[in-house]
C-alpha cells in the first residue's frame, strides 16, 4: 500500500451506472429528476388507490 493518494478501495472496472452520473449535461439532470420524481408520486398514489379500492371490495 506504498501509493496512498489512488482512490479507496474502487475496483478499476466501475459499474456503468457510475459512469453516466457526470457525464450527463445538467439541463437534463433536472428534468430527469422531475421526471423520477412524478413517477414516484404517482407510483405511490397508484398503490394507495388499489389498496383502498382492495379494501372496499374485500369488505
Amino acid at each position: 500500500m506504498t501509493n496512498s493518494t489512488s482512490r479507496p478501495s474502487l475496483p478499476p472496472t466501475t459499474p456503468q451506472y457510475l459512469d453516466i452520473g457526470p457525464s450527463v449535461p445538467p439541463r437534463y439532470r433536472g428534468r430527469a429528476m422531475i421526471i423520477a420524481w412524478s413517477v414516484l408520486i404517482l407510483a405511490v398514489a397508484v398503490a394507495v388507490i388499489a389498496f383502498m379500492l382492495y379494501r372496499v371490495l374485500a369488505g
